[in-house]
């Protein structure tokens, strides 16, 4: 069985990401996705956590779980995105989906 322990910890800067802060379980990363095909592998790798995945786009925030939510955003702009989880694999994992896009 896969226990996840709770944990908030810092991880390195990646390309195209950037970790604004790490408080509480939460992180929060800007991202330019290239395609609609990214944003699609995003919301299906999103779709696994049990935290939240909150996506800003200036004052407006849809569920980063949601493919709805997502292709209503303007890819062309560079979004905020935020994970709220108290998992340390699902912060670990989401900084590995973050690098690839």
């Amino acid at each position: 069985m896969n226990w996840m322990i709770p944990i908030a910890v810092e991880l390195e800067v990646l390309e195209y990401s950037k970790v604004f802060h790490v408080v509480g379980g939460k992180m929060q990363y800007t991202i330019k996705f290239k395609s609609a095909e990214d944003i699609e592998r995003f919301v299906r790798e999103c779709t696994h956590y049990q935290g939240d995945v909150n996506v800003y786009d200036g004052s407006i925030m849809v569920d980063g779980k949601s493919i709805l939510g997502m292709t209503s955003l303007d890819i062309t702009h560079v979004l905020n995105i935020e994970l709220i989880s108290d998992y340390k694999s699902e912060h670990i994992h989401f900084s590995e989906l973050m690098a690839t896009l």
